[in-house]
């Protein structure tokens, strides 16, 4: 596995209709996929099963860390941190594009109820850097 994780990113707007496809391929040729913040998709909101269809698919879920604030809006932040406390979530993950995202971040990261997510719950993230 070290080294051979992919990050998977999906439209907005709907997943693709070969997604099983093309994790399948990925998981053939080696790889490890991670699917992109799937709080923040709109097609995946309270769909815990297809989700869970996913991640028997051999594909990881990562959960943005400003998901859990409520940057992305509340019913994407109720949802991130239901996936965390059903144990859906491998990874955690910033999606941080500019400098903007980097000053929420740092918000995100004194803020005790997102402090006490990532200490309570066990995430591989270390696992990208034992390599």
């Amino acid at each position: 596995m070290p080294g051979k994780q992919i990050l998977v990113e999906l439209s907005f707007f709907g997943a693709p209709p070969d997604l099983d496809n093309r994790i399948f391929q990925l998981r053939l040729n080696g790889y490890y996929p991670i699917l992109a913040h799937p709080e923040r998709y709109a097609y995946y909101l309270g769909n815990i099963k297809e989700l869970e269809r996913i991640r028997d698919l051999g594909c990881d879920l990562q959960v943005n860390i400003l998901s859990l604030t409520g940057y992305y809006g509340s019913p994407t932040a109720k949802w991130a941190k239901t996936l965390i406390e059903k144990g859906m979530v491998s990874y955690l993950g910033t999606d941080m594009h500019n400098e903007r995202h980097l000053q929420a971040l740092q918000n995100a990261l004194r803020q005790k109820d997102v402090l006490k997510i990532i200490q309570r719950n066990t995430f591989k993230n270390k696992d990208l850097f034992n390599q």
